[in-house]
């Protein structure tokens, strides 16, 4: 592994961990409390097994990969905002490529507004509805961007869980080098965050699914699902604040011909060790 690639993502982790993170935030007027709501940051790091997604381009010769994840969910009047960063590290990712790498990056950011919240609406909608309103997604890698808008719906669920789902028009770009390099298309994005108890022991329970429709009319499949100890919350200390555990990856998809295979549907399934520390 190239260690001065793994040291400028650390780096890079770090900084951008200390620049958004409040650590000394200034306190707040009435008209930022009503405006600004819950915000919450967390860093991951994962280790996983089994990567052979050559579409993607996570696909070591040792078929293992390390992954830091910067993480920010903010909710604000009228929306809700979500931003991630992926700094993925392994010994030649993307290896049938000439001129295959040790690390990569991924960022996605998902900011959606509310049309019940502009309204003062309430009660849910249909009883069952609890937000309702514009979703709005941007994808950005090495040679790759995606554009999406939308609806987005989350649900009327009790206590901390978050149940809903995005319904988008999707337009992507690829490197030439990919058939399809320009894409228009739907693509349906549930998602979930379900915190649970088994006795006296805490768990999360969350993750996401993204489907879209390929230029050759198969679908493609995105799941990361998380199941998370909440190690303080079980000991007695601050909860939601450690988690350990593990995310699955599943990508099934349409190994098109010219990208290390044929025009069979692939389906790739690497379990991943996860820790995940929450900065505010």
């Amino acid at each position: 592994m190239n260690r001065q690639r793994v040291n400028l993502l650390a780096a890079a982790a770090f900084a951008v961990s200390i620049a958004l993170s409040p650590a000394k935030a200034a306190a707040q007027t009435d008209v930022e409390k009503e405006f600004i709501g819950f915000t919450t940051t967390n860093m991951q790091f994962l280790y996983g097994w089994g990567f052979n997604d050559n579409l993607l381009g996570y696909n070591p010769p040792s078929r293992e990969m390390m992954t830091l994840t910067f993480n920010n969910f903010t909710e604000w009047k009228y929306g809700d905002s979500f931003f991630f960063a992926d700094f993925y590290s392994g010994n030649h990712l993307n290896a049938p490529a000439p001129n295959g790498t040790n690390a990569l990056l991924y960022a996605e950011w998902h900011p959606r507004v509310f049309i019940n919240r502009i309204i003062g609406e309430k009660a849910p909608l249909f009883g069952f509805i609890r937000n309702y309103g514009l979703a709005f997604e941007v994808n950005q890698a090495a040679g790759f961007q995606a554009y999406l808008a939308g609806a987005g719906f989350d649900f009327e669920m009790p206590g901390y869980m978050n149940i809903g789902f995005n319904f988008y028009w999707r337009y992507s770009a690829l490197t030439p080098a990919f058939p399809g390099a320009f894409q228009n298309t739907w693509q349906f994005s549930p998602f979930w965050t379900i915190p649970f108890k088994t006795g006296p022991v805490p768990w999360l329970f969350t993750g996401f699914v993204d489907i879209f429709e390929n230029p050759n009319g198969h679908l493609d499949i995105m799941a990361q699902p998380e199941l998370l100890l909440d190690v303080l919350g079980l000991v007695g200390g601050r909860g939601d604040r450690l988690y350990v555990g593990c995310e699955w990856y599943i990508h099934s998809y349409q190994n098109v011909t010219g990208i290390g295979g044929n025009n069979l549907q692939k389906t790739v399934s690497s379990p991943q060790v996860m820790v995940q520390w929450t900065i505010h």
